[in-house]
């Protein structure tokens, strides 16, 4: 049988002691100072060195280099540096230092610098744990020999607890006296007489010191003594008093705070230096449940709201409704995953196709994980401290809601009504916080990083546990009105257009759900802010058939979020007069009555009339608009949620803001030479002054498409999604009927927006007879990712004043589909999709934003 191979340390003393080292062994130094590290470093790599086995030397840290790896290479060493910095985020470099070990050797020899070194940009016990646990099987697995030092005066129990369980080799190393005394306190595996003694070294001799004496003099002077406090503790304890600081170190150490818990998007951190004072952190801080950036969406929700107390005083003082929220840090998600093995597949993660193909494995594995039960404490206890209120869990990662990223609607949130037992709560609680991880890798989620070129960013996903905005009433709890609001309206026509552009909201009543969401089945109220009291452009009559009928809650008994007709809900719950918000259908009432009816069951219509002609809501909304937008020197969007009493006093939850993403205006085209339009429109545009060439129309035909069972419906989608991609850069226009994007295929095309953002222009086409009418639902997550990936959006009314429709001028071209898509040249799907050749240079879309023209013409 094969001996065994066995590994010098480069010290004779230690070679006897701990019997060599074994592939496969990696070793934790503690260390009080590097030099002592240094030691026993260069004896082991001069020994492998002069073997000629392959030596890689993993260099982040600041202090001094752990061996020089010119040097060695002059004198024929098989040597290699690797040059790492932290700064760019513990996933990004724990997936360097994998992949470099992966590249190297099976059996390669790895000396990394101090560990400790990494709280300097992590600032964060916890993660240098993680980092180890992550690298260290792998070492194993790759059999190598690893020496990695830490300080252990600088961590916690708990880290180096988690570190002493999985390495196989833990040594201390102290200098006392001249000389070096070095304690193996683990070995994996093995033991002689003397493992673990300590062995002193003078010089070239060494002995075990065995005697009693002996020892006691040395461990007297060894030992960590006391608990030590996690450096991010550590960070906050020193500035406990709230006090700003004045000298050089106390404005490093708030910068350092804010980008432990803002994050480093430069334009809002510039921001968050303005306007979060000392205090502010400190109070983030204590509402945080473990470590590290609170993410986006809660960084710009609370910056938002310190701009507002800071430059409008007055209006936050009176009607700005104070947030309830803790902080789930984006430390424990990555403790989760390394806690519950994901990190092998992640590892795999390199291209899209690899997040997509591992997506599910992980998706399994980040429902079913365990959390650490210090972690389980603190959610406990939050939750104790919400009590019965109903609490959302909103994704808040890294990269979301900055500018140029929204990641609008691409991660989940989760309400929890919050009835029931303590642990009832807390189960439901845990399994939202798991679905939101989930989510991290959702397809969508992950084409849209994969857009935007960010899959090789550090995209940690911390978490904002709310208390939802609203009251009781009845058996359902929800706010009065809630719903989105943008600075800017880029969606104007004849009947809203405006030199001052004050913005927009999209306003409903109940949870604003209804409001971010594309429904289906269901119209928000629309504001223009320059005219908010100007009906709704709707024919006499059909006020009510484009309003809201349904309204988002959630039921306390059910202990649910359910979905309601608004004309189930009592008036007598509501808590405020019902007439701010509803009011007869007028025209229904007036039907019934000619008809000699009675009118008792003539419904209400949400139209918030009262609302906004007899309170100052839209003032103040479009105040806060104006303020934020100022501060941010750019446009913003806005969620909020709105409680009125019976007296008509009202506060607004300001619940995220972020930079709305837009396209601009820009200059306007030379109007083309037209020789007859495919279509042709007043209004009902977005994307600006446009002159494209156009080569290709997709065309969904409506009749063959309502004709199909429901699930060949979804599979138009499907192919909607080919056809984007094959297109991509040629010049195409999708036409479709209804809505892009809804969730009822009898309403439009349930296509999701990464099945469509490579189209140049997205119509939709209204048809009375069928029931479908556009609906671009501004304000909503379709309507960011329109924006953003730079689509020209225009609804299209044939046969209603101001527009031109002719689809047998599409119906002479060439309909290319079947040569697209041989396979379908057969199935119904030929006669369902067509995708017209408009000829190459011979078709422009052009829109002036000025005259509110839009047309696509035959040139």
């Amino acid at each position: 049988m094969e001996t065994e191979r066995r590994i010098s340390t480069g010290i004779d003393g230690l070679d006897e002691a701990i019997d060599y080292f074994r592939p496969g062994d990696t070793v934790v130094w503690q260390c009080e100072h590097i030099s002592d590290y240094m030691y026993v470093a260069t004896r082991f790599v001069t020994n492998v060195a002069r073997k000629g086995d392959r030596i890689v030397y993993i260099r982040f840290a600041d202090h001094e280099e752990i061996m020089d790896t010119a040097a060695l290479r002059e004198r024929g060493a098989n040597v290699e540096k690797y040059e790492l910095d932290p700064r760019v985020g513990f996933e990004t470099f724990a997936v360097q230092v994998h992949r470099i070990i992966d590249k190297e050797p099976l059996g390669t020899f790895f000396v990394f610098d101090c560990l400790s070194e990494l709280q300097k940009y992590w600032f964060s016990d916890l993660m240098i744990s993680n980092f180890f646990l992550l690298i260290n099987p792998f070492l194993i697995r790759r059999q190598a020999v690893a020496y990695q030092p830490i300080d252990y005066e600088k961590h916690t129990y708990e880290t180096m607890s988690r570190i002493r369980r999985e390495t196989p080799l833990l040594a201390n190393i102290r200098t006392l006296d001249g000389s070096v005394y070095i304690h193996a306190v683990k070995v994996r595996g093995r033991s002689t007489q003397t493992t673990y003694f300590p062995l002193k070294i003078t010089g070239a001799k060494w002995r075990a010191l065995t005697s009693s004496a002996d020892n006691y003099a040395v461990f007297e002077r060894f030992t960590q003594t006391g608990e030590r406090r996690d450096c991010w503790d550590s960070m906050f304890d020193s500035v406990s008093d709230g006090h700003e600081p004045t000298d050089a170190d106390g404005k490093l150490l708030k910068e350092n705070m804010l980008r432990c818990l803002l994050g480093n998007e430069p334009t809002r951190l510039a921001l968050c230096r303005k306007y979060f004072s000392m205090r502010d952190l400190l109070y983030i801080k204590n509402r945080e449940i473990g470590t590290g950036c609170i993410g986006g969406k809660a960084a710009g929700m609370l910056l938002a709201r310190n701009i507002l107390r800071d430059e409008a005083p007055e209006l936050y003082r009176t009607r700005v409704e104070p947030h309830d929220s803790y902080y789930i840090g984006a430390d424990v998600f990555y403790t989760y995953g390394v806690q519950n093995g994901l990190w092998s597949s992640r590892i795999r993660m390199v291209e899209e196709a690899d997040y997509l193909e591992y997506a599910q494995p992980i998706r399994e594995l980040l429902l079913n994980g365990t959390f650490m039960p210090s972690i389980k404490e603190q959610f406990l206890s939050m939750l104790e401290y919400f009590g019965q209120s109903p609490i959302i869990v909103r994704s808040s990662s890294i990269l979301e809601d900055g500018f140029g990223n929204a990641f609008a609607g691409k991660y989940e949130s989760v309400f929890c009504p919050n009835q029931g037992s303590l642990e009832q709560r807390y189960a439901v609680f845990e399994r939202a916080v798991k679905q939101v991880y989930a989510s991290t890798v959702n397809p969508d989620a992950i084409r849209y990083r994969a857009e935007r070129k960010l899959l090789d960013r550090d995209e940690q996903m911390a978490l904002l546990v709310m208390r939802v905005c609203g009251d009781v009433h009845g058996d359902y709890y929800y706010p009065h009105i809630a719903g989105v609001g943008h600075s800017k309206n880029l969606y104007l026509n004849r009947q809203n257009a405006s030199e001052e552009n004050k913005g927009m909201l999209r306003l409903v009543f109940g949870m604003g759900t209804r409001a971010v969401d594309r429904e289906a089945d269901d119209y928000a109220r629309l504001l223009n802010m320059d005219h908010p009291t100007a009906p709704p452009m709707v024919a006499y009559g059909d006020e009510y058939k484009y309003s809201q009928h349904k309204m988002d809650v959630i039921a306390l008994k059910d202990n649910a979020f359910e979905t309601v007709r608004v004309q189930s809900i009592d008036k007598r719950d509501i808590k405020a007069d019902p007439s701010l918000f509803m009011e007869r259908d007028y025209p229904t009432v007036s039907r019934l009555r000619e008809m000699g009816l009675s009118t008792a069951d003539a419904p209400d219509i949400l139209n918030f009339r009262k609302l906004l002609r007899n309170t100052d809501f839209t003032d103040v909304m479009t105040e806060v608009m104006r303020v934020l937008e100022e501060k941010y020197s750019y446009p913003v969007d806005i969620e909020y949620a709105c409680n009125f009493d019976q007296d008509g006093n009202y506060r607004v939850n300001l619940l995220q803001c972020r930079p709305l993403q837009t396209r601009g205006v820009g200059a306007a085209g030379v109007m083309p030479n037209v020789k007859e339009f495919y279509f042709r429109t007043s209004g009902n545009f977005m994307g600006g002054n446009v002159c494209l060439p156009i080569r290709y129309a997709v065309m969904v035909q409506v009749e063959p498409y309502l004709d199909l069972p429901e699930q060949r419906k979804y599979q138009v989608a499907r192919k909607l999604g080919e056809l984007n991609n094959r297109l991509r850069g040629e010049g195409t226009i999708l036409l479709g009927p209804g809505r892009w994007g809804t969730t009822t295929p009898s309403l439009g095309v349930p296509v999701h927006f990464m099945e469509i953002n490579r189209f140049d222009c997205i119509a939709e086409l209204a048809y009375s007879s069928h029931g479908l009418r556009p609906e671009l639902s501004y304000g909503s997550h379709f309507f960011q990712d329109l924006v953003e990936a730079g689509s020209f959006y225009v609804a299209l009314y044939p046969g209603e004043d101001g527009c031109v429709f002719q689809d047998t001028l599409f119906a002479d071209c060439e309909n290319v589909y079947a040569q697209l898509m041989p396979s379908d040249a057969e199935d119904v799907m030929a006669d369902v999709i067509r995708v017209y050749d408009l000829g190459k240079d011979q078709a422009i879309l052009y829109s002036e934003v000025g005259s509110q023209t839009c047309f696509l013409a035959k040139v």
